[in-house]
């Protein structure tokens, strides 16, 4: 038997081992092979720590090599004088990884007070970047680390792995980060111009340094309206353009806000008409739009709370020209109730499922103290019954406030939630993972993988052509990075061959799937040059 062979056969060993939990498990039950009882609490001493934002990274080839799947929770530790950086990085069964930091943690400090992490990305090579704020004991200023992929501080950036930049004389603050394909990293916050915040975009260059081709000095802060802006969260189009969501106070109340930018750092007008959008969803009360994420198709969602009874879950979509889509919810918005004692409960991140469920976040009220809140959708906004009791499912880690901040999709399907508990005594990094079996897993077709499929020229510079040795029907091709982060898909291929144009995917190592229902018909590694 050869290597290769060797490799499926225990690709299907493992697939069977999985066949009796996925086809006994219920959506939204918690994983028991994830520590047990689907729960992991993490502490960084004897002081307070808690997730904040999370990313996933899998093997690009071979979703199912458990080994190399890692969740990566980012967040801040109290040191008993001010509050850090923090990451954990768990493997897969929920234990921490001891080949990250120091037994599984990193901790940062950034500045010399307070530092606040609030987001995480992964680069494609596979370094890790880490985005809040810092503060010199007068004011905050957006604070970025990069570290490297066992969780040292990487040097190549600024140096010392970590840049500061201050923006307004009073505060600024970021909120979310991404990387574009060509590796330069966007942050998105807020920033305190005196007399109100606004929404502020700011784009380095790989080494850390500010991109003067970004608006000249690399700085774009955006007023939305008259009155305060807050952005939560920056996402990038397939065409470059870059999308920033968040809030912003209209007529004495908090409205969903976004704006939509060229790649220079300028307004998009044809997003209408001058770039920015804001949706009043109860004219009298205050709608926070705290995360977002942007569809196959390019439609736009932005999940987050209102309080037009206390807090309730919203979901808006959004076409690409930013009018509300009228094939969502009711007029484009979907309104859930969200808690049970005295109505309280937020939404705070969202993210989507293979088939296009919509998955959300939050927190939720049981009358005794705040629990995990997680929510799905179909398609259309309608709450999916099917999913935990009536679309919600509520996790409680102990016997004080637990607040779910960050949700990922894992590629067989299961949900992550990371944020934070306390058990009454001290605030912890929290993470539960969730069966989903009416996701099926990918399934490697083994035969078809042998068969005669191709990918001609490789390397390329300019275009390739994908042969495939069956008849395609309605298949998807994705290509993912080194990293196994997908980079681009193509709905609806049919026939036998598709020719693959590099458009903006930078030179480097990519994954190419082609995949028919829930089945890998073909994979291959490709090179881009140039």
């Amino acid at each position: 038997m050869n290597a290769l062979s060797t490799f499926f056969a225990a690709c299907t060993l493992i697939i069977c081992l999985l066949m009796p939990v996925i086809i006994t498990a219920q959506d939204g039950t918690l994983d028991p092979t994830f520590d047990v009882d689907g729960r992991v609490s993490t502490t960084t001493g004897l002081l307070d720590c808690s997730g904040t934002s999370m990313v996933i990274r899998e093997d690009p080839l071979n979703p199912l090599h458990l080994n190399l799947r890692k969740i990566i929770v980012a967040g801040q530790t109290f040191n008993g004088m001010d509050s850090d950086f923090m990451i954990a990085q768990y493997n897969n069964d929920g234990s921490l990884d001891n080949s990250f930091g120091n037994n599984g943690i990193v901790i940062t400090p950034v500045g010399g007070f307070d530092d606040r992490a609030s987001a995480i990305v992964l680069q494609n090579d596979g370094k890790i970047v880490v985005a809040g704020a810092s503060s010199d004991g007068l004011k905050e200023s957006i604070a970025i680390v990069r570290y490297n992929s066992n969780g040292s501080l990487d040097l190549t950036f600024n140096t010392t792995g970590k840049v500061i930049t201050s923006i307004s004389a009073v505060a600024d603050n970021a909120s979310s980060v991404a990387v574009q394909n060509n590796g330069k990293i966007l942050v998105a916050g807020f920033s305190d111009m005196v007399q109100n915040l606004d929404f502020t975009v700011v784009r380095y260059n790989s080494n850390g340094t500010l991109d003067n081709t970004f608006d000249t000095d690399g700085i774009v802060t955006t007023p939305i309206g008259n009155s305060n802006d807050i952005a939560t969260k920056v996402m990038l189009q397939s065409d470059g353009k870059i999308v920033v969501t968040g809030s912003s106070l209209r007529a004495n109340n908090m409205d969903f806000a976004m704006a939509r930018y060229m790649s220079d750092g300028s307004l998009d007008l044809t997003f209408d008409s001058d770039g920015k959008v804001t949706t009043a969803i109860n004219g009298s009360f205050n709608e926070y739009g705290f995360s977002g994420l942007i569809q196959n198709d390019g439609k736009i969602l932005i999940t987050g709370s209102s309080n037009s009874t206390f807090n309730d879950c919203i979901v808006a979509r959004y076409n690409t020209d930013g009018s509300l889509d009228p094939f969502f919810g009711v007029n484009g918005i979907a309104i859930t109730d969200f808690g049970i004692a005295a109505d309280y409960g937020q939404a705070i991140d969202i993210a989507l499922q293979k088939d296009d469920k919509i998955v959300v976040c939050g927190l939720r009220n049981d009358g005794a103290a705040l629990n995990y809140a997680v929510v799905r959708y179909h398609v259309n906004g309608l709450i999916d019954s099917t999913f935990g009791t009536d679309g919600i499912v509520t996790t409680d880690f102990g016997s004080a406030d637990d607040e779910g901040h960050a949700v990922a999709m894992q590629s067989d399907g299961k949900i992550v939630v990371a944020g934070g508990s306390h058990d009454g005594m001290q605030k912890r990094v929290s993470v539960a993972r969730y069966n989903n079996p009416s996701v099926s897993p990918v399934r490697v077709e083994f035969d078809r993988i042998e068969s005669d499929n191709s990918v001609t020229p490789n390397p390329f510079h300019i275009l390739t052509t994908i042969r495939t040795a069956n008849i395609l029907q309605n298949a998807t091709i994705e290509i993912h990075n080194s990293i196994g982060k997908k980079v681009r898909q193509v709905n609806g291929v049919n026939g036998q061959s598709f020719t693959l144009q590099r458009d903006t995917l930078p030179a480097g190592l990519y994954f190419i799937r082609v995949v028919q229902g829930y089945s890998i018909l073909f994979s291959e590694k490709i090179l881009i040059v140039d």
